[in-house]
């Protein structure tokens, strides 16, 4: 029976929800298909396309569509409104009542209840939305929570030293076979060897257990320097009154400016009239650099995007230091010269080689970055 606890994981629920759903929808289109192909002329009035355009809702699920349109297409009732609650419409033993809530409480939703077997006795179309919602939820709260743990990390350590792992696809390099194999597959198994190495399989005990560390600490100031930079991000915005100073700016980026002074409390502000308030956020920033005629403008928020997290509390400048301490530890334990090595372990390119790309890019660009600075 545990394979069948699988139901109780949210993202298994919400999948599951899903497939009931297409599968509604497909039943649904059966059901109805041989009444739309019907001449127009013999449906009755409440089914006509000009005046009904949808379906008239059924309050059961698909598998009873059918029998909800034989039923609606035989009766004689002339109001639709009220053919729901009629005494003999059979496909509900319950007739809708409007003072019924249309979504259930989340306490009582048997979507989000734990179950062995989806209770198909019980669901109900109005169950399906609030659950799914829920459920999203629930899994954007445990991925995030994942995230800021270093359960993840240690995961992935122990998954990439995985021994049995590395000697399974060394003993596919060393088998008499190997060389029937193709180019491709050589290659996956070479790379899953290079792989391993890189996140120390082959070290001691002692160097692992540094080499661990050393990660650990890495991803742990990596999601701090990203979290430097989003802060940094939202704390810049520079509020405009003038519209010559956002002169050539397109309507919508003039749009999403003057929606960011109302959430900023400017509650009359315009696309039109304003104010505006200029942010860092990729829209605001692309469309200030490319379409802005203000060129004091273009630059101030163009200074303040390539400086962000770079002073006060948000200042990155020890992070990178302590991450480029690490890195050339971690290259020496894997016996490396520098960490450029070791990026480059698994690529095609070599640490000389995009020396040499950087260096014509250089040369090529300079004058005329010159020029622009001088400007």
């Amino acid at each position: 029976m545990r394979q069948y606890m699988y139901f109780a994981i949210p993202s298994v629920r919400v999948l599951l929800i899903v497939n009931m759903l297409m599968a509604s929808r497909i039943s649904l289109s059966r059901s109805i298909h041989p009444l739309l192909k019907a001449n127009q002329r013999t449906l009755p009035l409440y089914l006509s396309k000009q005046q009904y355009p949808k379906s008239y809702p059924c309050p059961l699920w698909s598998s009873s569509f059918s029998l909800c349109l034989q039923t609606l297409h035989k009766s004689t009732i002339t109001n639709p409104t009220s053919f729901l609650s009629h005494s003999s419409f059979s496909c509900s033993s319950t007739p809708l009542s409007p003072s019924l809530p249309m979504e259930e409480s989340i306490e009582s939703n048997p979507l989000l209840q734990d179950f062995d077997f989806p209770p198909f006795d019980v669901v109900e179309a109005k169950h399906v939305r609030p659950g799914i919602r829920a459920l999203l939820k629930k899994l954007e709260d445990d991925l995030l929570e994942l995230e800021r743990t270093p359960e993840k990390v240690k995961f992935l350590l122990r998954l990439g030293q995985s021994k049995p792992l590395y000697n399974a696809f060394k003993a596919i390099q060393e088998c008499p076979d190997w060389n029937t194999l193709s180019d491709a597959r050589k290659r996956i198994v070479e790379s899953q060897i290079k792989e391993a190495i890189l996140n120390g399989v082959s070290l001691e005990d002692d160097k692992r257990d540094q080499f661990n560390k050393i990660e650990q600490e890495l991803e742990r100031l990596s999601q701090k320097f990203d979290e430097n930079v989003l802060d940094a991000t939202k704390k810049f915005e520079k509020l405009i009154t003038d519209k010559k100073e956002i002169d050539g700016l397109p309507a919508t980026a003039l749009g999403m400016a003057a929606q960011a002074a109302v959430s900023k409390g400017h509650e009359n502000a315009t696309a039109e009239n304003g104010p505006w308030v200029i942010t860092l956020d990729a829209p605001s920033f692309i469309a200030v650099m490319q379409h802005a005629r203000n060129r004091s403008l273009r630059e101030e928020v163009y200074r303040a995007y390539v400086t962000r997290a770079s002073s006060g509390d948000l200042d990155n400048t020890s992070i990178i230091d302590q991450t480029l301490k690490l890195r050339l530890e971690k290259a020496n334990l894997l016996n490396y010269k520098n960490y450029a090595e070791v990026s480059m372990a698994t690529k095609m390119a070599t640490v000389e080689k995009a020396k040499e790309l950087l260096e014509k890019l250089r040369s090529a660009s300079w004058n005329a970055a010159v020029q622009v600075f001088e400007i």
